[in-house]
């Protein structure tokens, strides 16, 4: 556990709090398992691990899609209203969200427009 020198401890006694600075921090018996970090030292060296590669697969993507999904629609008890996960292999287009500030906005709309359009022609056709 690091003890930060930089700063000021205030330790409180019978007669009222002592402030001791780093000469005197140097003095007192640190706890075992703690160190004392100068000034301009690095704390740890380490705090993140290589990335794990399953969490970006699709199958792991896919799956915990699915997963919230079901938990969500645990608590929607209206059939039209629950979810469904898009599957990519259907006659149906995704359509893409517009971001704020977005110098494309016009164009992802229209294109928006045109999936929805293709959607409506799609549903249309399952429906007979």
């Amino acid at each position: 556990m690091p003890v930060n020198v930089n700063r000021h401890f205030h330790l409180s006694k019978c007669h009222g709090i002592f402030l001791f600075q780093q000469s005197v921090l140097r003095l007192l018996s640190l706890r075992k398992g703690c160190t004392v970090i100068k000034k301009s030292e690095v704390y740890e060296s380490h705090l993140f691990t290589v990335k794990d590669d399953k969490f970006k697969s699709e199958p792991f993507l896919r799956e915990v899609k699915a997963i919230y999904t079901d938990l969500i629609n645990r608590h929607i008890s209206d059939l039209e209203q629950q979810l469904k996960v898009f599957d990519k292999n259907s006659v149906y287009l995704p359509t893409k969200k517009i971001g704020m500030n977005n110098p494309k906005a016009a164009e992802i709309k229209a294109d928006n427009t045109a999936r929805q359009e293709w959607n409506r022609t799609a549903d249309m056709a399952q429906r007979f």
